[in-house]
């Protein structure tokens, strides 16, 4: 059975640096954000190309799942409906276990963090960092997830089976 694994967060929560120290040796990790970065030219919208970032994303993901592996998507997940937007596309072509890490961490450390990547790639404006904070919603079981990990800044981990 393949397996997805989402992780969800505002950017600076640690999703990418938790995935990458978690994952094992044969999982398979996808990141919106090297997707998008990979399409850019020096000077160009960061969200120019958001289409076919998200095109790309849902099919390295789709290939991986269909190979039986276990996907790490990296993207921040927000809400609801930016979930399902991932998950309606995948769902229904094979049999698949969902489980989504929600980096709990708070807009301080979010924004300390992003701080850090000043003069990069991956650094986020801050009223941009600040608004998709504002954003979260707690991930929900009928959303269609096995398990809902919650991952606190001081790294304790909640675990959350949905039940049968």
């Amino acid at each position: 059975m393949s397996k997805l694994i989402m992780l969800m967060g505002a950017p600076g929560s640690g999703k990418s640096t938790f995935a990458k120290a978690h994952m094992k040796k044969d999982d398979v990790y996808v990141s919106r954000d090297e997707i998008r970065l990979s399409m850019l030219k020096p000077g160009e919208d960061y969200f120019l190309h958001e289409k076919k970032v998200f095109k790309l994303f849902v099919a390295m993901i789709s290939k991986a799942l269909d190979e039986g592996k276990t996907v790490w998507a990296d993207a921040t997940h927000l809400n609801y409906n930016s979930r399902a937007k991932l998950l309606i596309p995948l769902s229904g072509k094979r049999e698949l276990k969902v489980d989504i890490i929600w980096m709990e961490t708070t807009l301080q450390t979010c924004l300390k963090r992003n701080d850090k990547r000043r003069g990069t790639s991956f650094y986020v404006p801050i009223d941009a960092v600040c608004d998709m904070y504002r954003k979260l919603s707690r991930p929900q079981f009928r959303e269609g997830f096995d398990n809902i990990y919650i991952v606190e800044e001081d790294g304790k981990m909640q675990h959350y089976t949905k039940r049968r």
